[in-house]
C-alpha cells in the first residue's frame, strides 16, 4: 500500500473511531443542572420563559410588601437589612469557629490574641522574639508556596468542570 493510501486509511479509521464515540456520547444521558430541574416545572426537559421568569416575579411579589407592582425605597431596605443580617450570622459563626477554641460560644480575649500568637510565631523564624523585615519576607513567601501548594492540591482532587 502506497504512503498516500495509508494515510487515507488512517483518516478514515480516525474519522469513524470519532463518529462512533460521539454516538456513544450520544446515548449516555446528560447530567441536568439542578437549577435547570427546579425551574422546569412541567418536566418537559426544556425551560420557555415563563418558566425562567416565574422564580422572578415570585420574589418580587414577597419584596412588594404594599403590592402595587413597584418596590419602594422601604421595601428595598427591607430586603438588603435581611440579607445582612444573613449575612452577619453567617460571619459570626465563622469567626467564633475561627477564633472560640474552648467552644464556649464567647470569643475570650486570649483566644482573640491567640492567633497572632500564632501567626508570630511562624513569622519569627529564628524564634528570638522579634520577627525583621527579612523573616516577614521569608515567612511570607513560605505561606503563600503553602497556599499554592494546598490550592493545586485541591483542585487535583476536585473532577474537571469543563
Amino acid at each position: 500500500m502506497s504512503t498516500k493510501g495509508i494515510a487515507v486509511a488512517a483518516f478514515a479509521l480516525m474519522t469513524l473511531g470519532g463518529v462512533a464515540l460521539a454516538e456513544q456520547q450520544a446515548a449516555q444521558p446528560m447530567h441536568t443542572p439542578p437549577l435547570f430541574l427546579k425551574l422546569d416545572r412541567n418536566a418537559d426537559r426544556m425551560l420557555d420563559k415563563a418558566e425562567v421568569l416565574r422564580p422572578r416575579e415570585e420574589r418580587f411579589a414577597k419584596l412588594d410588601v404594599n403590592g402595587d407592582g413597584k418596590l419602594t425605597p422601604d421595601e428595598i431596605d427591607r430586603m438588603l437589612k435581611q440579607r445582612l443580617q444573613r449575612r452577619l450570622v453567617r460571619m459570626r459563626y465563622r469567626l467564633l469557629a475561627r477564633f472560640d477554641s474552648d467552644g464556649d460560644g464567647i470569643i475570650s480575649k486570649e483566644e482573640f490574641a491567640a492567633r497572632a500568637m500564632r501567626r508570630f510565631a511562624r513569622a519569627d523564624l529564628n524564634a528570638d522574639g522579634r520577627i525583621t523585615p527579612e523573616e516577614l519576607r521569608a515567612a511570607r513567601k513560605l505561606h503563600h508556596a503553602g497556599r499554592r501548594h494546598h490550592r493545586r492540591s485541591r483542585d487535583a482532587r476536585q473532577p474537571d468542570a469543563h
